[in-house]
């Protein structure tokens, strides 16, 4: 038996002479038109779906890109509630100090403040469920970020970049910290995440530089190996107090992911860290011959 593709098949019955009426279905909704309404001094593009504003529209800006000084999202544009900021809504704005985004938005989208060289404050309400990639990355002056209650994740390079971030807060519920979140804040010093916390990616504070203290809740099952690179004041990562082991000749150690270690005259790297109940399981990696043992945590 033989198959022929579709357009095989249009094509050999185009040769036999056979006359073809095709239609095409598409489930596929029509892209929503960007819309504007002046607001105070501004004018804002937004769009409408399911009865609901989204600020920014497509490669349209949300406000013009030139706008300087300190700004409030809209609670609503055309009548309609705003509910979420578009990809890349206030993207390159350099000149904007400050947003205060209103209660009831839900949806923070790809890169919607990414190089906002100039940004000092942002305001993110409860409801948030999501610091999507690449939100704040750039936003070289921010100097520090509540990130609220509901906040499930924080996405890849989120805040990547942000170099004079010396403060996050973190509210219960963030439960993922994405790969380079973090990387090169370069003044934060601490890092404290509330319970619920399952995992921590690649390079999520690599060369935060002047970080020293980093504390995670038992609920964290997977700490990248590289998630701490380059972070060279940092002595340990602690999850519930409990990241101090004792090996070799009474010997205790405070370790992080990537740093190394000494155990009866052998170098070890550590590669992984996963809790378990009050203390945790550390897996290190001989630095000559490759191989990997499993360290057991004792509690400080």
């Amino acid at each position: 038996v033989m198959r022929f593709g579709f357009f095989q098949s249009l094509r050999l019955a185009a040769l036999a002479g056979v006359a073809l009426s095709v239609q095409v279905a598409s489930a596929a909704r029509p892209l929503p038109q960007p819309k504007t309404e002046t607001v105070g001094i501004l004018t804002w593009t937004y769009t409408v779906v399911d009865g609901a504003a989204s600020v920014g529209a497509g490669s349209s800006a949300a406000i013009p890109t030139g706008t300087s000084g300190d700004v409030t999202v809209p609670s609503k544009l055309g009548g309609y509630p705003v509910k979420s900021i578009a990809s890349r809504a206030f993207a390159n704005c350099s000149r904007l100090t400050s947003v205060t985004v209103p209660v009831g938005v839900v949806s923070i989208g790809f890169q919607a403040f990414t190089g906002c060289g100039q940004l000092l404050s942002v305001t993110i309400p409860e409801g948030v469920s999501c610091i999507a990639q690449e939100t704040f990355q750039n936003c070289m002056k921010l100097p520090s970020v509540e990130i609220p209650k509901g906040v499930k994740d924080i996405g890849v390079r989120a805040f990547d970049n942000c170099v004079e971030l010396s403060k996050v807060t973190l509210q219960p519920g963030v439960t993922n910290i994405g790969a380079y979140a973090f990387r090169m804040c370069k003044k934060l010093t601490s890092i404290e995440v509330p319970a619920g916390l399952a995992s921590v990616g690649e390079d999520a504070f690599s060369n935060c530089s002047s970080l020293t203290n980093a504390t995670f809740p038992s609920s964290t099952t997977s700490i990248a190996s590289s998630a701490f690179m380059a972070c060279g004041k940092l002595a340990a990562v602690d999850i519930q107090a409990t990241l101090v082991y004792g090996r070799g000749a009474g010997k205790r150690f405070e370790v992080v992911p990537g740093s190394e270690i000494v155990l009866s005259g052998t170098k070890y790297k550590v590669v992984a860290i996963k809790p378990v109940g009050k203390g945790a399981k550390v897996t290190v990696q001989n630095v000559l011959t490759g191989r990997e043992r499993t360290l057991e945590a004792l509690e400080s």
